[in-house]
C-alpha cells in the first residue's frame, strides 16, 4: 500500500489524518515541523504528501514544497489550507484539502 507522509505542527489534524489513512490500509508517517518534514521526506520515501501551509511560520509548507521539488522530489503533493484554493499552484503543490 502507498506510503503518505502528514506534515502539520497540529498534532489533533496529523492523528485524526493518520488514524483515517490507516483504516484504509495506508503506511503512515508525520512530522510536526518543515525541518522534521523534510527529512521524513528523505528517510520514510513517501508516495504522497500532505502538507500544512502554515506551520511556525506562515509559508512553511509552501516553502518546503518549492525545496523538494527543487531536490527533485516528483511525488504528489497535497497542501492543508483555508488560505484559498489557489495557494501553493505556483510552488508545484498538486492540490488543496
Amino acid at each position: 500500500m502507498a506510503k503518505i507522509l502528514i506534515v502539520d505542527d497540529d498534532r489533533d489534524i496529523v492523528e485524526a489524518i493518520g488514524i483515517l489513512l490507516k483504516t484504509f490500509g495506508y503506511e503512515t508517517d508525520f512530522a510536526f515541523n518543515r525541518g522534521d518534514g523534510e527529512k521524513k521526506v528523505e528517510s520514510f520515501n513517501p508516495d504522497l504528501l500532505i502538507l500544512d501551509v502554515m506551520m511556525e511560520e506562515p509559508d512553511d509548507g509552501i516553502v518546503l514544497a518549492r525545496d523538494l521539488r527543487a531536490k527533485g522530489y516528483n511525488k504528489p503533493i497535497i497542501m492543508l489550507t483555508s488560505l484559498g484554493k489557489v495557494t501553493g499552484y505556483d510552488y508545484n503543490k498538486d492540490d488543496n484539502l
